[in-house]
């Protein structure tokens, strides 16, 4: 950021910086990976860094981000965090993909009470996204991921076991 505003400066253009947390949405290789690693691997969830929060953001909300900070007249010269609202952990991930797709255990139906506060403890700061660009992420993890796994298992051969699991999403 710094050569870039000396540059800036010098040369008299203006810019935009915009960092991007981690994106996820339909046909990207991590997510898929994540949902299949989710639905094939009971233990996945646990351990000591399943519970740290990842402040995840849906490719849709990331490209408007971008636009936004493109666009606006007021984003010149700025540096901008875009990530989504809802941190969410692996543990959480696995819950919701394991709730969507007809999986889940009784563990997984009981509300984590840590999530209330994991709010406050977010990786990106976004305020500045949201005050001048007017930035906020529309699509939470959990629609996100229930687009995601709908998309997943239209795709797949179908099967009685696929079938069943997308009339439980409907």
């Amino acid at each position: 950021p710094l050569f870039r505003l000396i540059y800036a400066r010098k040369f008299g253009f203006g810019y935009s910086m915009v960092r991007i947390s981690l994106v996820y949405g339909v046909g990207n290789k991590d997510t898929n990976q994540l949902i299949e690693e989710a639905l094939s691997n009971p233990r996945f969830g646990t351990g000591p860094a399943a519970s740290f929060p990842r402040q995840y953001i849906h490719v849709d909300d990331a490209a408007e981000g971008i636009v936004r900070a493109t666009v606006y007249d007021s984003a010149e010269s700025g540096v901008f965090n875009v990530a989504g609202s809802d941190p969410m952990s692996n543990a959480d991930i696995a819950r919701v993909i394991r709730r969507f797709s007809g999986t889940a255990s009784e563990a997984d139906l009981i509300p984590d009470r840590t999530r209330g506060w994991r709010r406050y403890v977010m990786p990106y700061d976004v305020m500045r996204a949201k005050r001048i660009l007017g930035f906020k992420a529309a699509i939470s993890m959990s629609e996100g991921l229930e687009e995601v796994l709908r998309n997943k298992l239209a795709v797949l051969p179908a099967t009685a076991e696929s079938n069943r699991r997308l009339t439980r999403l409907e």
